[in-house]
């Protein structure tokens, strides 16, 4: 047998499972994009800056300008007035609902959300915790 030949099976043989490999990175990327896993990288730039408007869907016993939203990557904070919040940021950037700086002795745990310049936060309260806090 030809050693050259074995050789160049050797690297033809490389060269199948490095492009499969890279096929199947590819075909992982295509499917992260097309589910929405970056974020619509394909569509606009991450840094874009946008001024978001968020509205409030509040299901809470808490006024709505007791809530804002806040921008985790700047620290910004928007506060809702009439139910809209407008924050400067980025697309992308992840913000969230909180309790208004004006209440520092109250915490709310809510998800983050990635930026984009029309949204929805709601806030639902289940339970008796907003009496219970009061109560005490």
């Amino acid at each position: 047998m030809n050693r050259t030949a074995c050789k160049d099976q050797k690297t033809w043989g490389a060269t199948i499972v490095a492009a499969g490999l890279a096929v199947c990175m590819a075909g992982a990327v295509v499917l992260m994009v097309l589910s929405g896993g970056l974020g619509g990288v394909l569509s606009r730039s991450d840094a874009e800056p946008i001024t978001a408007r968020i509205t409030l869907d509040n299901r809470c016993a808490l006024r709505g300008d007791a809530l804002v939203v806040r921008d985790l990557e700047t620290g910004q904070a928007a506060p809702f007035l009439r139910g809209v919040a407008r924050l400067q940021t980025a697309y992308g950037n992840r913000v969230r609902l909180e309790i208004a700086p004006r209440y520092p002795d109250v915490e709310l745990e809510s998800p983050v959300l990635r930026a984009r310049a029309d949204m929805v936060l709601r806030a639902e309260c289940r339970g008796r915790w907003l009496e219970d806090l009061f109560a005490r």
